[in-house]
């Protein structure tokens, strides 16, 4: 999923250089955590904020492929929903591999494989909202409100959850990223 020069261009297409803070996270993000085969649980670990929770993935996942044409529960959207809809608009919209994440993601949450009639439908539904930028950023909040806290505790647990890392070791290796 991700390469250090891949996230030097979206730091800098987000303008994201002298937020260091931002930078380092997403860095950690794209070339560590996007790499490992069990960023879905640890997904479902910062939203919980306990152990993974394959319900609360379930959730995400029927948020994030809603239909164009129901809206989003969220009236507006905190600044940290807003840069995660940025990242998916400038990185997953057109990327040749949602498929794969959207099954992979089906995969971790439901234990199964999504048959490939059901996986197209989704894989269009996300694409349509990836098309609406504020829709976006609605759905996004909408997921983020699963964890019934604050955007500051979100990226406090998503910090917790790089430190307390099994794969930590591993992926510093491979990637090159403190």
């Amino acid at each position: 999923m991700g390469t250090a020069e891949r996230t030097e261009s979206i730091c800098h297409s987000l303008g994201l250089e002298d937020l260091s803070w931002k930078k380092r996270i997403l860095s950690r993000a794209f070339n560590g955590c996007g790499n490992c085969e069990l960023r879905y649980a640890c997904i479902s670990k910062i939203l919980s904020g306990n152990d993974y929770e394959a319900k609360k993935l379930r959730k995400a996942i029927a948020i994030m492929s809603t239909s164009p044409d129901r809206p989003p529960k969220s009236k507006r959207a905190g600044w940290l929903a807003s840069d995660i809809a940025k990242i998916g608009i400038s990185q997953c919209r057109n990327c040749a591999a949602l498929t794969i994440c959207i099954a992979n993601a089906h995969y971790a949450a439901y234990g199964s494989a999504i048959n490939l009639p059901v996986l197209q439908k989704m894989v269009d539904r996300v694409r349509k909202n990836l098309d609406k930028p504020y829709r976006l950023e609605l759905l996004v909040q909408d997921v983020l409100n699963l964890s019934g806290t604050y955007d500051s505790v979100l990226v406090k647990r998503a910090l917790m959850c790089f430190v307390n890392c099994r794969q930590r070791d591993a992926l510093e290796g491979i990637n090159g990223h403190n």
